[in-house]
C-alpha cells in the first residue's frame, strides 16, 4: 500500500503509466490497447493514431 504522501504522477489532470512492452524511447505499443490506454502528447492530450493489441496481444 502506497504512503497517503505518494502522489501519483499525472499530466494534464490524467494520470500517467507505464506500459511494460514500452522499453525503448519514441516507442508507443499499449497506444490503444483495449480502447482504454493512450499515450500522451506534451501537452497532456491523448495521441493520435496507431492501436495497440487488445488484452490477449492480439
Amino acid at each position: 500500500m502506497r504512503p497517503a504522501s505518494h502522489q501519483h504522477p499525472s499530466l494534464a489532470g490524467r494520470p500517467l503509466y507505464r506500459y511494460a512492452r514500452d522499453d525503448e524511447p519514441k516507442e508507443a505499443y499499449g497506444q490503444g490497447v483495449d480502447g482504454t490506454w493512450f499515450a500522451a502528447t506534451p501537452a497532456g492530450a491523448k495521441a493520435r493514431g496507431g492501436s495497440g493489441p487488445s488484452s490477449d496481444g492480439h
